[in-house]
């Protein structure tokens, strides 16, 4: 989607004397001290706010000249900005001029503040888009600003940022890279480029040619002392006969693996991929991880893992039961009896995830079995899984499990109080699970201000 960006004379307009006809009023708003003021206009921005007059903080100066006049003259309002380069079907020559005075007025305005923004390339060509070149070379430029910095471009604009000496990233605290599309020159992990050690976010997702091993993620991960939330987009390869040692994560809160079959997965031994990542996950120490996500992505030419996989990766789940409260696994090859043994010493685990092919019936593995291991029952007291879940969320085919039984499991989860009682829960099929029952029991729940929605995949 293009950016409806505005013209130079709008650009004037907002920073000089255009305002709203609006009688001038002494409100209480007028009457707090300058900083509050400039406060509460940091609410009213977005995370990364569009260059656009029709949005804060430009639409801000065009309300009353005292606005204008705090606006223009607090630089933390103008730090933070995304930078959209549409599609070139979109092209204007002038939209171009445009996105580049905004942005050049964005980073005079934010003069010495520290920056977070985006650059978002809608479509990627095979060529550098001049275009990207253009945003890059005014952005560099002020390096040293950079404390967020996210990049969703073609992989060639990486060329560009290979030449930033790490001392000039000082700042830099958040990282993102998502490249797209060929690259002549690998992602070099070795290269001094990010300072890696201050890090605190870090995400990292390359097209299918440029995926990193898990062993290149490791090297990355044993330089990041400080990484607090981390993703991955990985191939799924590891060589374990290389001598590595173990990486702790110390300050680790939320870590997501998506894992794809890439160019160096051994396409003939169908057990390496599993193999891989369970010698991956076995060399980190991840001591105080609450939130873990395990996208599998892999292609399967086996529907299930070798029994030595599972059991090692029910064994590290069971190393993090201590601090682990939020977990999402997706289209892993695993039954309903193995996603059991997976929760069964999850005990302090308040939010799970489970998502899997809404095309396979076959290998569906939420079945009423599953449902029922999950159903609080009175007479016994907590359930054997899961006792303090507060958020559920499933996706399969659906043909596995009736309305009974998720009506059931829902039911028993909600009649609990305290901490244990199910505030939210959500599952999506390709099968509908409904009954006229069921509709009713959800008009009762939606009143008791519970969050609960069945929903059905429609293909047209």
């Amino acid at each position: 989607m293009s950016v409806n960006l505005f013209t130079s004379h709008e650009l004037q307009d907002s920073l000089r004397q255009k305002t709203c006809d609006f009688p001038p009023t002494t409100s209480c708003f007028d009457r707090l001290p300058t900083e509050l003021k400039v406060e509460v206009f940091e609410q009213c921005l977005d995370p990364y706010p569009r260059l656009q007059v029709q949005a804060a903080p430009l639409m801000m100066c065009r309300v009353c000249p005292s606005w204008r006049n705090i606006v223009r003259s607090s630089p933390k309002l103008w730090a933070q900005f995304e930078v959209i380069i549409p599609s070139f079907a979109s092209n204007d020559p002038t939209e171009d001029q445009n996105r580049m005075k905004a942005l050049g007025l964005w980073l005079e305005l934010s003069r010495t503040s520290l920056m977070s923004f985006q650059v978002s390339q809608e479509l990627v060509g095979h060529s550098l888009d001049p275009r990207l070149v253009q945003v890059l070379a005014a952005l560099i430029p002020h390096v040293h600003r950079w404390k967020d910095a996210s990049f969703g471009m073609q992989s060639s604009g990486m060329e560009l940022l290979r030449h930033i000496a790490p001392e000039d990233l000082m700042a830099l605290r958040f990282i993102s890279v998502d490249l797209k599309g060929p690259y002549q020159t690998p992602f070099d992990v070795q290269a001094p480029v990010i300072p890696w050690r201050q890090i605190i976010s870090l995400n990292l997702s390359f097209d299918y040619g440029q995926l990193l091993t898990l062993d290149e993620c490791l090297v990355i991960l044993v330089q990041c002392d400080n990484l607090k939330r981390c993703t991955l987009n990985v191939d799924c390869a590891f060589d374990p006969r290389a001598s590595k040692a173990r990486v702790a994560l110390p300050r680790l809160v939320q870590f997501e693996l998506v894992l794809q079959s890439g160019p160096h997965v051994d396409a003939n031994d169908a057990r390496a991929p599993a193999s891989s990542l369970m010698f991956f996950l076995e060399q980190l120490k991840l001591s105080n991880l609450p939130s873990f996500s395990v996208q599998w992505l892999v292609n399967r030419s086996a529907w299930t893992w070798a029994v030595d996989d599972q059991s090692r990766f029910i064994s590290i789940l069971a190393s993090l039961a201590p601090s682990l409260r939020s977990l999402k696994l997706a289209y892993l090859p695993f039954s309903d009896q193995d996603l059991l043994q997976c929760l069964q010493h999850l005990q302090g685990l308040s939010h799970l995830d489970l998502r899997f092919s809404l095309a396979d019936k076959e290998h569906d593995p939420i079945t009423d079995a599953f449902l029922i291991a999950n159903t609080s029952s009175t007479d016994i007291g907590p359930p054997e899984y899961l006792p303090v879940l507060r958020s559920l969320h499933l996706q399969s085919h659906g043909a596995r499990c009736t309305a009974l039984r998720v009506m059931d499991l829902i039911q028993s989860r909600c009649n609990s109080s305290g901490d244990d009682r199910l505030q939210s829960f959500g599952l999506l099929s390709l099968v509908p699970i409904s009954s006229a029952k069921m509709q009713e029991m959800l008009r009762a729940w939606s009143r008791e201000g519970l969050d609960i929605a069945i929903k059905q995949m429609l293909i047209r």
